[in-house]
């Protein structure tokens, strides 16, 4: 029996673990502890990932070394790396958790569930770090789940499986991961396993070693290494103990050639690695990243309006209004609906890496009011005819706050004149939903966003929310989000209620989902959608990257309330290089779309939809000669262009602003 449940936020879980082995002398070892985990942290109430646990692992650790006649062992699970996909993040960001893990006591043996691996990230020469790891602590175990064995993982082919348990078969254990649903098959909204499917699928794996490496290393990897792991007693086996292991054919050149394989995909990764910088922060769940934001499937040129375009990113950081323009006159986007970022990435004291990206660690978000001024500020820097082109819209608060009105009210009746939408206002947004130092889940009808679509109607401004529509992950082809939109559209009939990426994100969407956001637009006259970020790529268009004959039909039916957006954020060239247009891309890949519908579907899809919302009847306010409120102020924030390769931000004068200011 393994003992659990501590709270490792709190530094006094090594008395706990002592209390424990006094009270239950039957208890065989400590875990399975979570230390970093995407999926299971950031929802826990110790406060996820950016709780600082090395302090009580090491309290618990070393009151398994006391243990006599033998110090029990330590299972945990962590991640190997972050789920972000930035080239600049290649490094496994996490492996120094396992590390000091091992380090902590030799003695004491250490079993890490999973190995590091799970279904996102970059994994690109993962299985050399592991080998690597196994050859430096001694005391490091692994235990292979049915997951890892079955290949879901990217980071350990099941080739690679097969290698490490014939290297290692005395380091290595096999183990389920179904929790409590050993005989009810789970739920199927979500793909998991049953207990009867998974062992079958550790004892196939257990075959295929006993005839590639003989009996003898079988059965270390089915029992006798978890004997010797939890301090019981061996069975005697003569065959497995007296059987010699197999002659190993020559998997050399397979080996290498998979390896390889993985360094080409890496490649092929890097090489896209500006426009998945800058498109919404990149990451879709697509695998073939070569296909990313594929350039127009057509000759003809579009006029557009950008209608989900971000100054700032998740450090608030920009590479500045002048870049933006430039990007937009190279794709005959003549206009755009701009935001900021209403949370900012925090940078943990115990990770040496600055996060570039909200994905890029388990560390919190946390709201960034001032920038929603630093949009004004930005676009009070530009002349008359460029305020024109960019619709300022500001949503810095935090969604649950009853009193976040109070901040949308100062800042509209600040410049009442230059607002032209309240977003985007972030509710269920998958990872980034957690992250937040809050942990109240923001969601579209929380009473504290009541009072600002109250505001909006009276002021006449339209409010984009991100608010997923489904559970991610969940596969049952129903919507478990949805009515919290609908309760909204209902209260407030009125309310121009913009749903940014149609309700999807990362990992949450069903296969119906055009016949959702059909019967949406056909029950709620006050609803518009917004088409950008992986909606696009990841739900819309098939696998060759062609729209969907279903969302033609759907966005045909209801042309007068879709608007396409890039969703790039703060990045539109690569750095020093106005060659490659990063917003291009991400505004011509709707083409074929506009290509597909009627003429005037097209153009109120590509331009006249956006045109009428944000910016018929917007009496821009000038520059000079009008109220000093909205004078011509001086550019103050520097152009922060990144280098996505080094991970950095460059900052100054570059080809894209001559004065390193917006």
């Amino acid at each position: 029996m393994l003992a659990c449940g501590m709270n490792l936020g709190d530094y006094s879980c090594g008395e706990e673990t002592r209390e424990i082995l006094e009270n239950y002398p039957q208890v065989t070892g400590f875990g399975e502890i979570t230390l970093q985990c995407d999926d299971i942290n950031n929802v826990t109430i110790k406060g996820g990932n950016w709780t600082y646990t090395e302090p009580s692992v090491k309290k618990i650790i070393e009151a398994c070394a006391a243990q006599k006649p033998k110090p029990l062992p330590f299972v945990f699970l962590s991640d190997a790396r972050s789920v972000t996909t930035k080239p600049y993040r290649e490094a496994f960001e996490y492996i120094s958790e396992i590390e000091m893990v091992c380090s902590v006591n030799k003695h004491v043996k250490c079993l890490w569930v999973g190995a590091g691996v799970f279904a996102r990230g970059l994994w690109s020469d993962y299985p050399d770090v592991l080998k690597g790891l196994m050859a430096k602590y001694p005391n490091l175990y692994l235990s292979f789940t049915p997951e890892l064995v079955a290949g879901k993982y990217k980071g350990i082919t099941r080739e690679v499986a097969l290698e490490l348990a014939e290297n290692f078969p005395h380091r290595i254990v096999l183990g389920t991961t179904v929790r409590g649903t050993f005989q009810t098959p789970p739920p199927t909204e979500f793909g998991e396993m049953s207990y009867a499917e998974q062992v079958k699928l550790l004892k196939y794996f257990g075959d295929q070693i006993e005839t590639r490496a003989g009996a003898g290393v079988a059965a270390s990897l089915r029992y006798r290494t978890a004997c010797k792991l939890y301090n019981l007693p061996v069975p005697y086996d003569p065959q497995a103990v007296s059987a010699s292991p197999k002659k190993k054919s020559d998997r050399g050149d397979k080996m290498r050639g998979l390896m390889k394989k993985d360094k080409s995909k890496a490649m092929v990764i890097a090489s896209n690695f500006t426009s998945m910088m800058s498109y919404g922060g990149g990451g879709s769940s697509m695998t073939n990243m070569a296909a990313f934001c594929p350039p127009s499937r057509t000759d003809k040129v579009w006029d557009t309006i950008d209608c989900h375009l971000h100054l700032l990113d998740f450090l608030q950081k920009s590479s500045g209004t002048s870049a933006a323009l430039k990007a937009m006159d190279g794709c005959a986007c003549k206009k755009a609906l701009v935001f900021g970022m209403p949370c900012c990435k925090k940078w943990m004291f115990y990770r040496p890496e600055k996060p570039l990206y909200y994905q890029d660690d388990n560390a919190p978000c946390y709201v960034y009011a001032y920038a929603d001024q630093m949009v004004a500020d930005a676009w009070l820097a530009l002349p008359d005819h460029e305020r024109a082109r960019l619709a300022p819209c500001f949503a810095s608060f935090d969604p649950t706050d009853l009193a976040a009105v109070d901040h949308v009210s100062r800042l509209y009746n600040k410049y009442p004149k230059m607002w032209r939408g309240i977003g985007e206002v972030m509710c269920r947004h998958d990872d980034l939903t957690m992250m937040l130092l809050d942990k109240e889940i923001p969601r579209v009808n929380h009473p504290g966003l009541y009072p600002i679509y109250e505001f909006a109607i009276a002021k006449d401004l339209a409010v984009q929310v991100h608010h997923n529509s489904d559970r991610v992950g969940d596969n049952d082809n129903d919507w478990e989000y949805v009515y919290e939109v609908e309760e909204v559209l209902k209260k407030y009939p009125t309310l121009k209620f913009v749903w940014v990426h149609a309700g999807v994100s990362r990992r949450c969407s069903e296969p119906d989902h055009h016949k959702m956001i059909e019967r949406m637009c056909t029950d709620y006259p006050n609803l518009m959608i917004d088409i950008s970020w992986v909606v696009w790529e990841d739900v819309i268009c098939d696998a060759e990257g062609v729209v969907k004959q279903g969302w033609v039909d759907c966005i045909q039916k209801h042309h007068t309330k879709f608007f396409i957006g890039s969703d790039n954020v703060a990045q539109y060239f690569p750095i020093r290089d106005t060659s490659i247009n990063l917003l291009a891309a991400n505004i011509t890949k709707y083409y074929q779309l506009f290509d597909k519908l009627t003429p005037e579907a097209g153009q109120n899809v590509s331009y006249g939809n956006a045109q009428r919302l944000y910016f018929d009847n917007w009496d821009v306010p000038k520059g000079s000669g009008g109220e000093q409120r909205y004078t011509r102020m001086p550019s103050y924030y520097d152009t922060e262009c990144l280098d996505p390769a080094a991970g950095k931000f460059v900052l100054g004068a570059t080809d894209i602003d001559d004065d390193g200011k917006y």
